[in-house]
């Protein structure tokens, strides 16, 4: 409805504040008897805890505050205040819920109302919306909060309290900006929280007061905060009837046949004194207690502790906290500093805030940025092992393995199924991030698919595909014979000489200590004897024949030839061509016991066989000569994927050696993957290269594996933005990182370019004499 008088309220306002302030007792609104203004503590010990759930143990403010109700809740107390006095008022976003999601509620749900109504919408409106949404995780726009309040006004013209209450409660569900774990309903603080019940329970009467538009609000707090609707204050929207047309409320009739309906106009923000008025008019009581978070809720804190016939006190929540939040610390040291020369407390999140949302509940520090390009490097997925007639797995057991799905080598059902699933996720965590639609075509070059013509190889890339983009027919590239493609990720050396071997023998025997390649055994035998025991082996024909040696005394060697890949001799490679098996059983097979031959082994026997795969993998390629020599081709072609502009995905896929000699010759730091026995290289593990872009335009790369736990393959769950798959972040030798952990475009490809650097410079070292004797 029309509001009446309106500009003289907003005039006077200023003026009534100020005679508040100045005269609290000679205005007629409810005031209690006067109370000794100078006795700031009752002189009782006051024993009683009201808030500590949430709040740090050492937390100051949560101390002030609980010593202030006891105070003033205790009837023997000089601080004591009659119930009907204590009035407690808070503002909203910021001071009880997330303010940077990335905006206040308020604007959030605007901006998506509007974007998605946009043929109701004008361009005025539209305009506002998208200004918001391109604002994301930056600051927000000068003179923004007119402009949105003014176009949310517009957007929500002609709507019912109740329309727009379903459409506040609709968004409420919708994920948090910047946080995981966490819906947009959900964005409470919890020490606030705890704090608002624990003032009710001690029978203060508590009001929202806030500069977010009052109908959106009562339906934000809505199974929240226990307070009936009149207790909301805010700034207000234009109402008119249905049938009223053009008619002024003074000269229109409501009707049964007529609706209250939003009008379209805005009538002024409810911030700094428009507050105090707002109090002044519809509380009529000075408050006791006052807790914001900003400038526009100062005046309201400063009125609550002046000149107050009772013990008052306003705290302003300051956001200090930039690990679990979007804090900035330099500006809340400053806030605090101003906050704090006109007698207002604060309360830091950082300090005082024990937790803020919770559980479960982490803030993506990638929420500011955006997704450009993906490059990602794949091992396959679950495949059968060489498990054969004839095959070490199978000469080397009493027991028959299970039945696989597959041909030896090939992917299985199980692999294929995870495979496409895989890809299910991708297609939505791309669309999330707004990188590539859900069920959309890709444009010539935006995708790129290549894998190694191994079947498991070929296979994996067309079930991802498949999964990714379902509406897509994806093309697979694969080298043949034939089709003269460049083989770029096979595993074998790209250089020798009889020099390079020894040197890089050598690099290999080091790992072992002083004792070599005795001492690189000796450190897996008692895996090595639980994999004995795990398939009985000692009962197989093979070994008691004497075939494969003794694997608990025979040590282990290491050779390399021309255009080969490298190869491990001895104890080591044999336990590991058992435990590859094992492991595969393992992740296929249901029944523990089944899986184990009858054996029981614990999560820690089944992570002790499978360090035997990362081992031999770390031993046959984790030289610096060596995964240097063969990475080099994959290391150029990720290079060229990453500076192609057109492209937005590519999936290259092979092996999990191919994985583990491009990340050893680009110098990752060390790391251990959790919730997974394969600590390295998971089966169906992906490196992944991204490009993101920040508000100012600069491009930075994050650089992580994503795969599946352990539990995750075995369990076949499915995985979603709900159940996604295990995400770790690697880092580099060398290379800085932002406060993101991402790294800059110029250390990204710095660190490519030193790594092909480094292949030069063995290559010319160790074939110089092989050029020079051509020549």
């Amino acid at each position: 409805m029309k509001v009446i008088g309106n500009k003289l309220r907003k005039l006077l306002a200023p003026a009534i504040a100020l005679s508040l302030i100045a005269f609290p007792v000679s205005l007629n609104f409810v005031v209690a008897e006067e109370t000794d203004q100078s006795a700031l503590a009752s002189g009782s010990e006051v024993e009683k805890v009201f808030i500590k759930d949430y709040w740090t143990k050492d937390s100051q403010a949560a101390k002030k505050i609980n010593d202030y109700i006891g105070a003033v809740t205790d009837e023997a107390s000089s601080d004591y205040i009659p119930v009907k006095d204590r009035i407690a008022v808070f503002d909203l976003d910021g001071t009880l819920m997330c303010e940077t999601d990335p905006f206040c509620f308020e604007y959030m749900v605007f901006a998506d109302y509007a974007l998605s109504h946009s043929d109701d919408m004008s361009e005025e409106v539209l305009s506002v919306a998208h200004e918001i949404m391109e604002a994301t995780g930056r600051k927000k726009p000068d003179g923004m909060s007119t402009r949105q309040a003014e176009a949310a006004a517009k957007a929500y013209k002609g709507m019912t309290m109740e329309e727009l209450a379903e459409v506040v409660e609709n968004f409420k569900s919708s994920e948090a900006w910047g946080f995981t774990g966490m819906t947009r309903g959900e964005a409470w603080y919890k020490p606030m929280l705890e704090l608002f019940k624990e003032l009710q329970d001690n029978d203060f009467k508590v009001y929202v007061v806030t500069a977010t538009e009052r109908n959106i609000v009562r339906q934000i707090v809505a199974d929240t905060l226990d307070i009936p609707p009149a207790q909301v204050i805010g700034t207000e929207y234009g109402y008119t009837a249905t049938n009223q047309g053009d008619a002024e409320d003074t000269d229109y009739t409501f009707t049964s046949e007529d609706k209250i309906v939003f009008d379209g106009n805005y009538y002024g923000e409810n911030a700094k004194t428009s507050k105090v008025d707002a109090i002044v008019r519809e509380i009529g009581q000075q408050p006791v207690l006052a807790f914001g978070n900003s400038s526009g809720d100062l005046a309201m804190a400063v009125y609550t502790i002046s000149n107050n016939p009772y013990r008052s006190e306003a705290y302003m929540v300051l956001a200090d906290d930039p690990v679990r939040e979007y804090g900035e610390p330099d500006s809340a040291k400053e806030k605090k500093e101003s906050y704090e020369k006109v007698g207002v407390d604060t309360i830091s999140m950082k300090d005082d805030f024990l937790t803020i949302y919770g559980d479960g509940v982490m803030k993506n520090t990638m929420a500011r940025y955006k997704l450009e390009q993906v490059v990602a490097l794949s091992r396959h997925n679950l495949r059968a092992p060489l498990s054969s007639n004839g095959s070490v797995p199978q000469e080397l057991t009493p027991h028959e393995w299970i039945r696989w799905t597959a041909k030896s080598s090939e992917l299985t059902t199980k692999g294929g199924i995870q495979e496409t699933n895989m890809g299910q996720y991708f297609r939505k965590w791309l669309d999330q991030e707004g990188l590539i639609p859900e069920n959309s075509i890709p444009e010539e070059g935006e995708i790129r698919f290549n894998a190694r013509e191994k079947q498991r190889c070929r296979a994996t890339a067309r079930y991802f595909a498949s999964g990714m983009l379902p509406l897509a027919d994806v093309k697979v590239e694969y080298p043949t014979a034939t089709n003269g493609l460049e083989d770029f990720m096979k595993p074998n050396l790209k250089f020798y000489s009889e020099e390079y071997a020894s040197d890089a023998e050598e690099q290999v025997r080091s790992m072992g200590g002083d004792a070599g390649f005795d001492g690189l055994t000796d450190e897996l035998r008692d895996a090595i004897k639980l994999i004995m025991d795990t398939v009985d082996m000692e009962d197989s024909e093979a070994y008691k024949d004497g075939k494969y040696g003794d694997l608990l005394k025979d040590s282990s060697g290491y050779k390399m030839a021309e255009g080969q890949e490298p190869d491990i001799t001895g104890a080591i490679k044999t336990a590991s061509q058992v435990a590859d098996a094992l492991v595969l059983q393992y992740y296929e097979e249901p029944d523990l016991k089944k899986a184990a031959f009858g054996h029981e082994l614990s999560e820690s026997d089944w992570a002790e066989i499978a360090n035997v795969l990362t081992k031999y993998e770390e031993i046959k390629f984790g030289a610096p000569l060596v995964s240097v020599n063969i990475s080099n081709p994959l290391v150029r072609e990720l290079e060229s994927e990453l500076k192609n502009e057109k492209r937005k995905f590519s999936f290259l896929c092979a092996h999990d050696c191919t994985v583990f000699t491009t990340l050893t010759a680009l110098g990752v730091k060390p790391y251990t993957l959790p919730d997974s026995i394969e600590t390295k290289t998971p089966i169906g593990v992906k490196v992944l290269f991204e490009r993101w872009r920040d508000p100012e335009g600069e491009a930075w790369y994050r650089v992580n594996l994503v795969y599946r736990s352990t539990e995750q393959i075995r369990d076949s769950a499915v995985l979603s933005p709900e159940n996604p798959p295990m995400r770790y972040n690697l880092s580099f030798e060398g290379v800085p990182t932002n406060e993101d952990g991402l790294i800059s475009e110029a250390d990204l490809f710095g660190m490519f370019d030193r790594t092909l650097a480094q292949y030069d410079e063995l290559q010319e070292k160790y074939t110089k004499e092989t050029w020079d004797a051509a020549a």
